[in-house]
This record gives C-alpha cells, sequence and structure tokens, in this order.
C-alpha cells in the first residue's frame, strides 16, 4: 500500500489531478486527496514513523 501511495504522490506533484488519479487507481477523489496530504505531512515531518 505504501508504494501505491508513494506512486500516486509523486504522479499528483507531476501534474496528475485528483479526478484523474481517481480513476486510475479506480478511487474516490476524496481518498486520492487524502493519501496525498497524508504523503505531504510525511515528507514534511520526516520518514513518517510515529
Amino acid at each position: 500500500m505504501k508504494l501505491r501511495n508513494d506512486k500516486i504522490y509523486e504522479l499528483h506533484i507531476g501534474g496528475i489531478s485528483f479526478g484523474e488519479l481517481a480513476n486510475l487507481y479506480s478511487s474516490s477523489e476524496e481518498r486520492i486527496r487524502n493519501i496525498v496530504y497524508e504523503q505531504q505531512r510525511q515528507q514534511r515531518d520526516g520518514d513518517g514513523i510515529n
């Protein structure tokens, strides 16, 4: 799951919209948005290990 979330984050940073990612990963835009925001938080706070 982490690898998938990392890829979603990379694709979004590369310019793919939440809607396009939701279609690509058969998920909701809200779920994709949450994944991206969580990845951003982990990038900001370090490796994400709490």
